[in-house]
């Protein structure tokens, strides 16, 4: 359905400042505070109206997505739409920062909304830390058994020690394994609290809250 409604609504009245938001997890409103307007946002609420404008935009933004991706490329080369490629806006401050900015610089607004841009990563900041903190307040103390670590996922430990908690060499004495495989009711998938996680900051928390159930269980 989605091919089929691609490029048959009406793009006149689309600003030439203009994205479709390529993400399984991506915040609008923080392109929308840039001046930007957004036509398709893939994460969001997604309408028959939004699909068929979706080819009127000036830029696709991309974010953490090889499907995705194929379908910047595709746009790209049926419409002449422009991408880039993104981290996830909401994995880290850095990573904010740095997506915010390339989107301005294409625009050509780098200047005009540094300001803006600014008061974004402290609304986030603001909005984050209060929750990370009353997840650590829970969690802080309690031991985690960790197994199957690599450069993909290698982040987990950060996380894991952001919350207050240890990570120890014991299966049998920990509050909670994440690992590859157990039979044991305090299990989570390394695998799934590797995607769980790298869909940012929202993630982060879903991880911290489904930690904590697993610890109590």
């Amino acid at each position: 359905m989605f091919s089929m409604l691609l490029g048959t609504g009406d793009i006149t009245d689309i600003s030439a400042k203009s994205v479709n938001l390529l993400s399984e997890s991506c915040s609008e409103n923080h392109y929308t505070r840039l001046g930007l307007e957004v036509v398709l946002n893939l994460s969001g609420e997604v309408t028959t109206a939004a699909i068929s404008r979706a080819h009127g935009v000036s830029l696709n933004i991309v974010q953490n997505s090889m499907d995705f991706l194929e379908l910047a490329k595709s746009m790209e080369s049926n419409f002449g739409i422009p991408y880039i490629i993104t981290d996830s806006a909401k994995k880290g401050v850095e990573d904010l920062i740095h997506n915010l900015y390339m989107v301005a610089e294409f625009f050509n607004i780098k200047e005009s909304v540094s300001r803006e841009i600014s008061k974004i990563v402290s609304d986030e900041i603001d909005f984050i830390i209060p929750q990370i903190m009353q997840f650590r307040r829970l969690l802080e103390g309690k031991s985690v058994f960790l197994s199957g670590i690599n450069r993909r996922n290698r982040q987990l430990v950060n996380i894991i020690k952001n919350a207050g908690m240890n990570v120890t060499n014991s299966e049998q004495s920990s509050d909670l394994i994440i690992s590859d495989d157990s039979d044991k009711s305090n299990y989570i998938n390394i695998k799934y609290a590797t995607r769980i996680y790298k869909s940012g900051y929202i993630g982060v928390l879903k991880l911290y809250d489904f930690m904590l159930q697993q610890c109590d269980s």
